[in-house]
C-alpha cells in the first residue's frame, strides 16, 4: 500500500519545480487562482475539483492519486471515507505571499497537506489489518521525512540569503527568482514539519519509534537548531477527529473508551491557561466537555443497555436519543429499587447501583463544573435524588403504601394520552409533585387506560418523559373543543 506524494516530489524534482523555466511566468499562475483552490477550510474534494483544474497541464501528478492502496496486482480506488479532515489540525506560522506564483504555491502546499490526511485516513480504513496499517502509515511518515531532508538542502542550494521582508521585491531578476523559490521552499518545509507532527498525533499506536518534538524534527531531519516558530494545535478539532474515529471505525472496548477520555481530559488540563481570546478558551472547554460526554454516552450504551454497536458520532450528542436510553434505564431501575418494602434495603441497592459508574473517575482530575450531563451522570443525579427522598422518609413503611388496596378508575385514554398530560398538568404548575416520578407512580396505581387495566409505572414514566406526536395532536384537539365549551359553559352560567 502507498500513499501518494506525487505533489511534493514534483515540486522538489519534477515539473512543479518553482526555478524552471516554464513556471516562471506570474499570468500563469495568477489564472490558476479561485476561491475554491485558496480555500483553506473546504471539503477535500472541492478542493481536489480545484486542484485538477490547477494541475491540468500537469495530469500525471492527479492520474497517480486514483490509486491509494496496491495489494499485489489489485488496485482499489477508495470512494469512500467516514472522518475527514476540513482544515489543518496543527498551524505553523508561514509567512504571507506577495505575488501571484507565491499565493498560488502556498495553497498549493498548504490544502495538499489537509488533502494528504484525508488520503491516508482513507488508506487506513481499507487496510485488512493493522500490520498493512502500520506499514503504510510508517512508510508515507518516511518519505515526508526523507522530502523534509531533500528540501532543506534545496532551500541551503537556492534560497535567498538577504535579510529583507517578504514583501519586497529585490530589483535583480535572479535575486527575485531565488526570493520566490526561497519563499515557496520554505512553505513546503512547514507544512512537511506540520505533516509529521499530525500524523503522530492522529495515528500514534501504529508510529515505530518514538515520536519526534519540533525540536528533534528541526536537528535530525533539517540539520539546523529550531527557530521560534510558532506551533498550534487546533486542539479542538484535532481531538474531535480523533475521538469520532474511535467511534466509528475501531473495536469498541471500556479500557480504550477510558484511555480517549483521559486523553480528552489531559488536552483540558495542557491548554486551559494557554493564552487565547475568551471566545477561543470557551470554545475549546465546551467542545472538549462534549468530547468527554459523547465518549461517556458510548460508556453507558455499550455496557448498561447490551447494545453491541456504537451510535454515531452525532447520535451520542443527541438528547432525543440519549434522553430516551436514560428514561428506559432509570424506569427499570426504580422498579428494582421499588421491590424491597425497607428503606435500609432499597438505599442498599442505589448504593450498588452507583458503584457501577466508578468508571466516571479516571486518571485525570478536573473541575466538575467543566462536565456536562451524558447519560451515567444524568443517572447518578437520578440516584441521588431517590436516596435522598428514602433517607427523608425513613419513618414511612413502604409496605403499607404497596398494600393499599384502591379501585381502579377506568379512563378512555391511552397509556401515552395520559402521559402527556400529567406532563402538561405538571409543566403548568397545577400539579406540583415533589418528584415527577410521583405522578406516574400514583396515576398508575390508580387509573387504568383504554387499552390496559393495569398500567405500568415503567410504561407511564417513559410515556411522561417521552411524549409521542400522536398523544400531543389528540390533546391539541381536546384543548380545542374544551376551551368552545367552556366558552358556552360562561355564557351558559353568566351571572
Amino acid at each position: 500500500m502507498k500513499i501518494s506524494l506525487s505533489i511534493y516530489n514534483s515540486i522538489l524534482f519534477g515539473e512543479l519545480r518553482p526555478w524552471i523555466e516554464s513556471n516562471r511566468n506570474q499570468d500563469i499562475f495568477r489564472q490558476k487562482l479561485n476561491p475554491a483552490f485558496k480555500w483553506e477550510k473546504g471539503t477535500p474534494e472541492d478542493f481536489e475539483k480545484a486542484l485538477m483544474e490547477a494541475l491540468k497541464d500537469h495530469p500525471l501528478l492527479m492520474d497517480d492519486d486514483e490509486v491509494l492502496i496496491e495489494i499485489e496486482e489489485n488496485k482499489i480506488v477508495i470512494s469512500s471515507v467516514k472522518d475527514k479532515v476540513f482544515e489543518a489540525l496543527i498551524d505553523i506560522d508561514i509567512p504571507p505571499f506577495y505575488t501571484d506564483k507565491t499565493e498560488y504555491y502556498y495553497y498549493l502546499i498548504k490544502n495538499e497537506g489537509t488533502r494528504l490526511i484525508n488520503k491516508i485516513n482513507k488508506a487506513i480504513e481499507l487496510c485488512e489489518t493493522a500490520n498493512l496499517a502500520k506499514s503504510a502509515i510508517n512508510d508515507t511518515l518516511d518519505r515526508i521525512k526523507y522530502l523534509l531532508s531533500e528540501t532543506s538542502k534545496q532551500i541551503k542550494q537556492l534560497g535567498y540569503d538577504d535579510d529583507l521582508p517578504f514583501d519586497a521585491i529585490p530589483d535583480d531578476e535572479t535575486k527575485t527568482l531565488k526570493k520566490e523559490c526561497d519563499y515557496i521552499l520554505k512553505a513546503l518545509q512547514t507544512t512537511l514539519i506540520r505533516l509529521i507532527l499530525e500524523i503522530q498525533e492522529l495515528f500514534p499506536s501504529q508510529i515505530v519509534g518514538n515520536p519526534l518534538s519540533e525540536e528533534e524534527i528541526y536537528l535530525k531531519l533539517i540539520g539546523s537548531p529550531s527557530p521560534a516558530m510558532s506551533v498550534a494545535k487546533k486542539i479542538t478539532k484535532l481531538n474531535e477527529f480523533i475521538v469520532k474515529r474511535f467511534i466509528e471505525q475501531m473495536e469498541y472496548s471500556r479500557a480504550k473508551a477510558i484511555q480517549r477520555i483521559d486523553e480528552t481530559k489531559k488536552h483540558y488540563l495542557m491548554y486551559k491557561d494557554v493564552a487565547s481570546t475568551l471566545t477561543d478558551a470557551t470554545a475549546r472547554k465546551d467542545g472538549l466537555a462534549t468530547h468527554i460526554q459523547i465518549l461517556e454516552n458510548l460508556i453507558f450504551i455499550r455496557d448498561f443497555t447490551g447494545n453491541q454497536q456504537n451510535p454515531s458520532f452525532e447520535d451520542l450528542q443527541s438528547d432525543n436519543i440519549t434522553d430516551d436510553y436514560y428514561n428506559s434505564y432509570t424506569a427499570s431501575v426504580f422498579e428494582i429499587i421499588e421491590e424491597p418494602s425497607a428503606p435500609n434495603k432499597r438505599l442498599e441497592l442505589i448504593s450498588k447501583e452507583e458503584e457501577k459508574f466508578a468508571f466516571l473517575k479516571t486518571s485525570y482530575n478536573i473541575d466538575n463544573s467543566v462536565y456536562k450531563l451524558s447519560i451515567p451522570r444524568k443517572v447518578l443525579k437520578w440516584l441521588e435524588i431517590q436516596k435522598a427522598y428514602i433517607n427523608e422518609n425513613l419513618h414511612i413503611d413502604f409496605s403499607k403504601l404497596k398494600g393499599v388496596d384502591l379501585p381502579k378508575i377506568p379512563t378512555s385514554l391511552t397509556v401515552a394520552e395520559i402521559g402527556y398530560l400529567l406532563r402538561t398538568l405538571e409543566e403548568e404548575g397545577i400539579l406540583q409533585p415533589k418528584n415527577k416520578t410521583d405522578l406516574s407512580r400514583v396515576f398508575s396505581a390508580v387509573f387504568s387506560s383504554k387499552k390496559k387495566d393495569d398500567i405500568t409505572f415503567d410504561g407511564l414514566h417513559k410515556e411522561f418523559k417521552t411524549p409521542k406526536n400522536k398523544a400531543v395532536v389528540f390533546w391539541e384537539e381536546k384543548f380545542m373543543s374544551l376551551k368552545q365549551k367552556a366558552y358556552k359553559d360562561k355564557e351558559k352560567y353568566l351571572d
